[in-house]
């Protein structure tokens, strides 16, 4: 388990690092659509590798969706309620 969360994280790491550097708007659709990717995945194959790959792809692609949503907030919500509505959000998650 240790190394499927260590590709996790790094998935995770270079996700956040490429995002920086790219549009944040076409890299939520990407990371949304590798989240959907690794969700179809690990129900198609139970195997040790799909396992891998999964949390590879679910390190990078949540890394690219953390990023990119931090990034695209304060351009989506007005300034007085941006906090309000985030922290309600996050109450709700």
């Amino acid at each position: 388990i240790k190394s499927i969360l260590g590709l996790m994280a790094l998935g995770g790491v270079a996700g956040a690092y490429v995002t920086q550097r790219w549009q944040k708007t076409l890299m939520l659709r990407y990371g949304l659509i590798g989240c959907m990717a690794a969700a179809a995945l690990v129900l198609q194959r139970q195997d040790m590798l799909a396992l891998y790959a999964v949390s590879l792809v679910m390190g990078l692609s949540l890394g690219v969706v953390t990023v990119a949503l931090a990034a695209l907030l304060p351009q989506w919500l007005p300034r007085a309620q941006g906090c309000v509505s985030v922290g309600f959000g996050t109450g709700l998650g």
